[in-house]
């Protein structure tokens, strides 16, 4: 089957530790698993899902394919089960965490498995249930796929309904999409003049991003009413979404580092949007998620919260195809298109949010976020892709980001940190106050409209002008 346009990025890129770039969860169990039906239902779930059976394997000509083995029983290990009851209480965690860190290394994306289960026992019928699997078949949608239909399977001893479009299937239809006179077409866009003036981010070693192991971390939080007024009360002025706000925040928070109102970025989406007639990928497992750079702009630095969320409101509204036609240009479809996009500058900053992270884990589930560590994702030694990324969703109420840098940007990123928090914040009650703040043209994409024009039309039916507003 082909590669998705996301699973080539990734074998362009630095492939140390290739074995070691996962993504894990540690589940706790509110009531004790049976180790032979959980293994059964486990069975299952990969047999329905052909991206847990995917194999990757190095070409002569040098590149990488990919297969999908077999449905059939021993396709994948079976589910370990680890006793750790008789180790002293005290012990039991460490020893927990370092199982599942030395599970983390031990995938093979080209021998298999991709996936690895682990049932943990820690006396009195506490159990960890501990999934690691690689990334190159996963993504965040999948997780919850994945979860539902194991608690599904377990519960019923039924397989799970087969996903509208399997991942084979999709990545088909990508492929031919790369080619599609609708993609082709997306290039102007892509390939905007405006890209080629972005200067490197004012750091000593711009590109060095550094390894996996050379970084440093911490956390842009809100508490759980800022979270609620996040979710609640701030769309309903600018008719934004949770992605609107966040970004401008972002790019707020680097120009008043830069002295740039405007910030290159690489964003993902989910990659599953409605393109092909008669396709549906709501549940199909596999990595999907379309990566694509966005130059983000508030034309001045100094301009107005409300100016500043409209103005980045439109540009990702802007974005054709969610995303999934710059994958396509850049990595499959070859020619002038790939070496165009390839001759731009790379955008130094990632962001990501993942939504309500447990959306996926409901109240009514046995499962439940654990909370002890899975150990480290990706191998220590890898290179990473971008100097500073932003990943994370909102969990238990609350909205948290993680912001990753290197080492020895310590001191810039806890300036970043705040100057985001601080412009979060300042939308918050900004949206709070401004209880109509108006309407723009992607809000009506059919009527080909201009803000000017826009707001004359909404004053003539008795709306507030979103000029005055300000």
């Amino acid at each position: 089957m082909p590669l998705t346009p996301v699973q080539r990025r990734f074998f362009a890129a630095d492939l140390t530790g290739f074995h070691h770039f996962n993504q894990s969860l540690l589940l706790g169990l509110r009531e004790p698993a049976d180790p032979g039906r959980l293994e059964q239902a486990l069975g299952r779930v990969v047999a329905c899902h052909a991206a847990l059976r995917c194999r990757f394997l190095l070409s002569p000509d040098g590149s990488w394919r990919q297969t999908v083995q077999p449905a059939a029983p021993g396709t994948e290990p079976p589910l370990a089960v680890c006793d750790l009851a008789a180790l002293p209480p005290a012990d039991r965690r460490g020893a927990l965490e370092g199982a599942a860190a030395s599970l983390q290394e031990s995938l093979d994306p080209a021998g298999g498995p991709v996936l690895r289960a682990t049932l943990f026992s820690l006396g009195g019928g506490e159990q960890r249930l501990f999934l690691a699997v690689h990334h190159l078949v996963i993504d965040g949608v999948s997780w919850r796929i994945l979860l539902a239909d194991l608690e599904s399977t377990y519960r019923q001893g039924v397989a799970p309904p087969p996903p509208g479009t399997s991942f084979p299937q999709w990545a088909g239809r990508l492929a031919a999409h790369a080619h599609a006179a609708v993609t082709s077409g997306e290039i102007g866009f892509w390939a905007d003049p405006a890209r080629r003036s972005v200067r490197p981010l004012p750091v000593d070693r711009p590109d060095e991003p550094g390894t996996v192991a050379s970084t440093r971390a911490l956390d842009a939080e809100l508490d759980a009413e800022e979270t609620r007024a996040l979710l609640e009360e701030v769309p309903a002025a600018y008719h934004t979404r949770i992605q609107d706000v966040l970004a401008t925040a972002l790019v707020q928070a680097f120009a008043g580092w830069t002295g740039t109102p405007s910030l290159l970025v690489d964003l993902e989406g989910h990659g599953r949007d409605e393109i092909f007639d008669g396709a549906d990928a709501s549940r199909t497992v596999g990595w999907l998620t379309a990566v694509y750079p966005v130059l983000l702009t508030l034309g001045r630095i100094d301009l107005p919260p409300g100016e500043s969320l409209r103005a980045i409101k439109e540009q990702l509204r802007a974005v054709p195809q969610g995303g999934i036609g710059y994958g396509l240009l850049r990595h499959v479809a070859g020619g002038e298109a790939a070496e165009r996009l390839q001759s731009l500058p790379a955008a130094q900053v990632a962001f990501n949010y993942l939504g309500q992270l447990d959306r996926g884990l409901p109240e009514s589930s046995w499962l439940t976020l654990a909370a002890e560590s899975g150990g480290p994702p990706a191998a220590r030694l890898r290179r990473r892709d971008h100097l500073f990324e932003i990943n994370g969703g909102i969990s238990a109420g609350r909205l948290r980001l993680t912001w990753t840098a290197p080492a020895r940007e310590e001191r810039t990123l806890e300036a970043l940190v705040q100057r985001f928090l601080e412009a979060l914040r300042a939308l918050i009650a900004h949206c709070r106050a401004t209880r109509d703040g108006g309407f723009t043209p992607s809000d009506f994409p059919e009527a080909r409209l201009d803000q000017k024009r826009l707001d004359k039309m909404m004053a003539r039916i008795g709306k507030r002008s979103p000029a005055k507003a300000h």
